[in-house]
C-alpha cells in the first residue's frame, strides 16, 4: 500500500512545471553588439532553490561563427540596504551552432534556435536576481542573431 501512494506521489511531484523564467529578448537587427547586454528578472522564492539555467539563439544563417561565447551574469538586488546580499555569480557558455561538418546543429529551416544548459546555481531566498546575458566573441558586433533566451528551471 505505501509502495502505491509512494509511486502515486512521485508521479504527481514529477510531472509539475518546473519551469520559474522562460523568455526571448531580441537584439538590435542591425548587429548584436558586445555591449548590447539583454537584462532579465528573476522574482525572489520563499526558500532557496538549486535552479539551472539555459542560454538559447535564435539566428540566421548570417552568423559568421560556428558557435558563440555567452555570458551570464547573476545579481542579486534588494531594496532593503541593511542585508547582505550574496556576491555575484559569473558563468560563461560556450554555445555550438554548428557539428564538426559545419551544418547547422540547430532546429528551424530560415530560422535557427539552439539552446544549451549554462550552470546549476543555489538561490538565495527572498532576494530577486537581475540576470544579465551578453556575448564575448572576438567581433565585437556579430550578425545574425535575432533573439537571445534564459530559461530558468
Amino acid at each position: 500500500m505505501y509502495a502505491l501512494v509512494g509511486g502515486l506521489l512521485f508521479c504527481c511531484l514529477s510531472c509539475r512545471n518546473s519551469v520559474v523564467l522562460y523568455s526571448y529578448l531580441p537584439v538590435d537587427p542591425h548587429g548584436w553588439n558586445c555591449t548590447d547586454t539583454l537584462h532579465f528578472e528573476l522574482s525572489a522564492d520563499s526558500v532557496a532553490a538549486l535552479h539551472t539555467y539555459s542560454l538559447g539563439v535564435r539566428f540566421t544563417e548570417e552568423v559568421a561563427f560556428s558557435g558563440l561565447w555567452l555570458v551570464l551574469e547573476q545579481r542579486p538586488f534588494l531594496t532593503d540596504k541593511a542585508l547582505q546580499l550574496p556576491p555575484p555569480r559569473r558563468d560563461t557558455l560556450y554555445l555550438p551552432l554548428t557539428d564538426d561538418k559545419g551544418k547547422w546543429n540547430a532546429t528551424g529551416v530560415v530560422c535557427h534556435e539552439v539552446q544549451a544548459v549554462c550552470t546549476a546555481a543555489q538561490t538565495p531566498p527572498n532576494i530577486p536576481l537581475h540576470l544579465l546575458v551578453y556575448h564575448i566573441m572576438p567581433k565585437q558586433e556579430i550578425s545574425g542573431i535575432l533573439e537571445v533566451g534564459l530559461k530558468v528551471e
